[in-house]
């Protein structure tokens, strides 16, 4: 069974040249009790992994606190796919969380790596697993500062 790829926003906080993120539409983000509801369906119908993106920058939305609990609750073995440069501030307080960590896994530029039932998956290049990332330096990749809707690229 094929995993569903969710975005949950369509803005970012980058205008980056390759992005196909449409940069005059009305920012908006799905709503939690929404993505609840999709992840008690996905659960009924079979599904154990997700990949949560958006249509922009996912580590921008307002719930997202709310987001990952419910798919950890569900069960849900999630990725994120994020330009990183919110990881410190947004991200990392929340994969800290026991029930939260152990159902993400974590994809940057094309790198993953993830554990899933204490058997790790080889990645394609060095990573941090959440569990190992620390607050001074989550992420050790350069990151685009966001220049006012300049491309970051």
């Amino acid at each position: 069974m094929r995993a569903p790829t969710i975005d949950i926003v369509n803005f970012c906080n980058f205008s980056c040249r390759h992005c196909l993120v449409a940069k005059a539409a009305k920012p908006e983000f799905m709503e939690k009790d929404l993505f609840s509801d999709l992840m008690r369906q996905l659960r009924e119908l079979g599904f154990r992994y997700a990949g949560i993106t958006g249509s922009g920058e996912m580590s921008l939305h307002p719930q997202l606190e709310d987001i990952f609990l419910s798919l950890a609750e569900n069960n849900i073995h999630f990725e994120i796919l994020t330009n990183g440069y919110l990881f410190k501030d947004r991200i990392f307080p929340l994969i800290r969380q026991p029930l939260i960590r152990k159902h993400i896994q974590l994809v940057q530029d094309g790198r993953q790596q993830a554990q899933r039932g204490g058997e790790q998956e080889q990645p394609q290049a060095a990573s941090p697993r959440a569990d190992q990332a620390t607050a001074a330096d989550p992420d050790p990749s350069p990151v685009e500062e966001d220049r006012g809707g300049e491309e970051c690229g």
